[in-house]
């Protein structure tokens, strides 16, 4: 596959995002920055210090956060990555980004206190491979809650299940995953998946995740990884089969008058279930209307263009408007199908969309 690269004449730009190997952002699985196989499993230790919040945790349930977090990217069965915690944690005052060492764990870090960021991931990156990873969470995680979500036992299950995706969306960083400029990570936050306006998707279609972990998904009633973050780990640390019997797909979408479709959503329809359809791996078309979607299985597959969700729409309209996506808000849903080839890069013809969407 890296040889079909070289007819690409420019990846796009919303499709995954990795690190680059210089620290910039990678557009493609082969520019990126990742682990060195011998460094897999990746081992993290906890850190040992006095700020962990014990209004909410005890060190076990901590402990226990952190291994279903770390969970999520040892199940999927078609990528070699494992990361694991041991026993021993790190003394909080001795950690730094290139001690050798990663850790996770709560610190005191002056800015957490007026930052509207709840953790991050420090990514140390050397001659284009990535060599350590530090999880920094703020001590004042849960000071936003209110007294009733304090003394509800649901509130407590449903926060202790998103702190487990805090965790699993901080190793994605890790792992070398970036989510896409418009993942409304920062900008929305709900318990459960928000309910999509009737109409504005096709029937079966009834929830948005308003909170992926690294991009901005697909739709799905259950807290995990979606297919775009299982295909992207995969396109870096893939198992043989994985290399043996994946393609990929790529294209423009574009209005009438030939100008490319910025920040439409392409994405794969893998099939349906008793549960309704479900939707496979996506990618965000660039400023051009360019598209690139990896790790596909072979076979013909139909597609799905559609302009960002409903309730993405409503986050931040003058971000959108700055970043020249309004007018993709409005296109109407096309379908297209394609052949996907083992180990091919096959780039399609434009394909045409026209504006003047209506919903309810």
């Amino acid at each position: 596959m890296p040889l079909l690269w070289a007819l690409l004449v420019a990846a796009p730009a919303e499709s995954y995002k990795f690190f680059g190997r210089s620290r910039g952002h990678a557009v493609s699985s082969p520019a990126a920055a990742r682990w060195e196989l011998t460094d897999i499993p990746i081992f993290f230790r906890l850190l040992e210090n006095a700020y962990l919040p014990t209004d909410w945790f005890t060190p076990e349930s901590w402990r226990d956060v952190v291994l279903r977090g770390f969970a999520h990217w040892g199940k999927i069965p078609t990528t070699t990555i494992a990361v694991h915690l041991e026993d021993e944690s790190f003394a909080a005052d001795l950690s730094d980004a290139d001690d050798g060492m990663n850790t996770i764990g709560f610190t005191a870090d002056e800015y957490w206190e007026d930052s509207y960021f709840i953790a991050n991931a420090r990514v140390l990156i050397e001659d284009g491979r990535i060599v350590g990873c530090d999880i920094r969470v703020s001590p004042w995680i849960f000071d936003r809650l209110d007294d009733r979500a304090r003394e509800n036992p649901q509130k407590e299950m449903e926060r202790l299940a998103w702190m487990e995706m805090v965790v699993a969306h901080e190793v994605g960083h890790c792992l070398g995953l970036l989510h896409t400029d418009l993942n409304p990570t920062w900008e929305a936050r709900t318990d459960t998946p928000a309910i999509v306006r009737d109409g504005f998707y096709p029937e079966g279609v009834t929830a948005l995740h308003a909170d992926p972990i690294m991009s901005y998904g697909g739709w799905h009633d259950l807290i995990g990884l979606t297919p775009d973050e299982i295909t992207a780990v995969s396109l870096l640390y893939p198992t043989l089969q994985f290399l043996e019997t994946t393609g990929a797909v790529g294209g423009r979408i574009v209005f009438a008058d030939g100008r490319g479709v910025p920040n439409a959503y392409v994405q794969i329809a893998s099939g349906a279930s008793a549960a309704g359809p479900h939707y496979g791996t996506g990618a965000f078309t660039d400023r051009h209307g360019q598209f690139l979607l990896e790790g596909l299985p072979p076979g013909r597959h139909l597609f799905w263009v559609h302009p960002l969700g409903d309730l993405i729409s409503q986050l931040r309209p003058e971000r959108y408007e700055a970043t020249e996506v309004v007018e993709a808000l409005d296109i109407r849903d096309r379908w297209f199908w394609a052949e996907v080839r083992a180990g091919r890069v096959d780039i399609g013809p434009p394909l045409t969309v026209s504006s003047g969407r209506t919903n309810p």
